[in-house]
Parts: structure tokens; sequence; C-alpha cells
């Protein structure tokens, strides 16, 4: 495989990895919206943050052989950004509608 092939192997893959993450992160916001607390959503945003951080290493790591690459997290943004345009609304409008059904209370806008 030549070095653009190789390159563009890598975008790919940071795209997938930002999807993964924000679906990982959609979840975490659903954990939030059910257990209302400051301790855990600083833990949730700390966990986040460490397997964004883990991803990222691991994708530099396997794919560009230890060679950090300015395209590889703008990749993993746009793939987070995807998944918020696309996925991520559905989740969340399919969550309120659940609770909205079962007569709970209404959740604020993502934050």
């Amino acid at each position: 495989m030549n070095i653009v092939q190789q390159q563009w192997y890598g975008v790919l893959a940071a795209c997938i990895c930002g999807l993964a993450l924000g679906a990982l992160y959609d979840a975490f916001w659903l954990i939030r919206q059910h257990w209302r607390s400051a301790g855990l959503t600083f833990f949730l945003d700390a966990l986040f943050s460490m397997t964004s951080g883990a991803a990222l290493f691991v994708l530099a790591v396997s794919i560009f052989q230890q060679r950090m690459r300015g395209f590889l997290p703008v990749s993993m943004l746009l793939g987070g950004i995807l998944w918020e345009l696309t996925a991520g609304r559905w989740v969340r409008r399919f969550w309120k509608w659940m609770h909205k059904r079962a007569g709970k209370r209404k959740f604020s806008k993502k934050s």
C-alpha cells in the first residue's frame, strides 16, 4: 500500500472513530439525563476525554507508525459532526419522545 492510500485509509478510520465517539457521547448524555449529578457528569466527561485520547493514540500508533498527522484529529472531528447531524439527533428525539409518553420530566437541550 503506498503512502497516499495509507493516508486515505487513516482518514476513513478516523472518521469512523469519530462516529463511534459521537455515539459514545450520546450514550453518556442519556445516562446524564437519567441521573442528574455533578459528580457523574464530571466522571463521564473525564471518561470520554480519556477514551478520545486513547482512540487518537491508537490511530496514530497503528495506522501512521507513531507519526501524528494534523488531519487525524480533524477527521475524527468530522466523524463526530457527521454523527451529530445524522443519528445523534434521532437518538435524542427518540429519548425525549419516550419520556414524554411516559410522563417523565422534560429534558433540556444537549449541553
